[in-house]
């Protein structure tokens, strides 16, 4: 089953067949145990992927936290286990493949298998006009956040069917959608596209200026300041798509959450300090995004990896 889980206020065109609503409340309850379940959540010790460690582990998984610092993993740990939580933690640079197979042989040696992989890790190098990008950008974008997530999804797949199946994540972004547009000379029209409300021109306005003067700090004159990093977030939309079909006979699952713009260290860079809503062109069809902090986020990893239909 493929399903795409995006943020509350996100309107967009889900991965396939359903958008679920994340603001918690009645998906809460449904919510099925995963006591047994071992779980491996890449860049798992702050942000997205330590809500994600979290989640799971709250529901009775054992879950297993990887950072490239050990101090971060040592960090995780300790709160997890504060938390009541089965935790294992180790260095893992996903974009080594040593690293990746040392993270998926430790997990089986003590874990005693895989059940559940949550592909969190991403970089993003580079910011400004995507035509001055080098190949040693893309290089490192592609290798860490597309390349090394589908070769830990085929290093961790013999041990799903092993255990009868599994459950793969992607995480992607709304950038996988629409890349995040900054346009210093133009005032985008698009954004007013079927909205005549003044108060709401107004708004639009004032949310355009803050982002000229506060978008990662710098004037901009290109129109996709991340552009490769939102190629990359569209390409796991396609892997998923396409892992999907092939792994549902093993009985493994391979769905896609599509994060908006969330309160954590990595989106430091894109966050705007003074508002807590952005409008994007395009496929967002001006919707407008709460900015979520990653715990809130962290809750639809538990409904994803379960058997339950919705």
């Amino acid at each position: 089953m493929l399903r795409c889980f995006v943020s509350r206020s996100l309107l967009t065109n889900p991965v396939a067949g359903q958008t679920r609503n994340m603001s918690g409340g009645s998906l809460a309850g449904s919510q099925s145990s995963l006591a047994g379940k071992v779980a491996i959540v890449t860049a798992s010790t702050d942000g997205i992927g330590l809500a994600a460690a979290q989640a799971l582990g709250q529901r009775g998984a054992h879950v297993v936290v990887s950072s490239r610092s050990q101090s971060n993993v040592d960090k995780a740990v300790a709160l997890l286990q504060s938390e009541k939580i089965q935790v294992t933690g180790t260095t893992c640079n996903v974009g080594k493949s040593e690293d990746r197979e040392r993270l998926v042989n430790m997990t089986v040696e003590h874990c005693g298998g895989i059940d559940i992989l949550v592909s969190n890790a991403a970089v993003n190098p580079f910011f400004g006009n995507i035509m001055d990008s080098t190949a040693a950008v893309w290089d490192k974008i592609l290798d860490v956040n597309v390349k090394a997530a589908f070769l830990m999804t085929q290093l961790v797949v013999p041990h799903m069917e092993k255990r009868g199946g599994g459950s793969v994540v992607f995480v992607s972004s709304v950038a996988g959608y629409q890349p995040m547009q900054v346009s210093s000379s133009d005032f985008p029209s698009e954004w007013l596209s079927g909205r005549s409300s003044q108060n709401l021109f107004l708004c639009v306005v004032l949310i355009y200026i803050s982002m000229k003067k506060y978008f990662f700090n710098v004037t901009f004159d290109s129109p996709q300041a991340l552009g490769p990093y939102s190629v990359s977030k569209t390409a796991l939309l396609g892997l998923t798509r396409a892992l999907a079909p092939e792994l549902a006979q093993s009985h493994i699952r391979v769905n896609c959450v599509a994060p908006g713009i969330i309160k954590t260290r990595f989106s430091q860079a894109v966050r705007i300090p003074s508002l807590s809503i952005v409008i994007f062109t395009g496929l967002l069809s001006s919707s407008l995004l709460t900015l979520y902090f990653y715990h809130s986020f962290g809750c639809c990893f538990p409904i994803i990896h379960t058997n339950r239909s919705f």
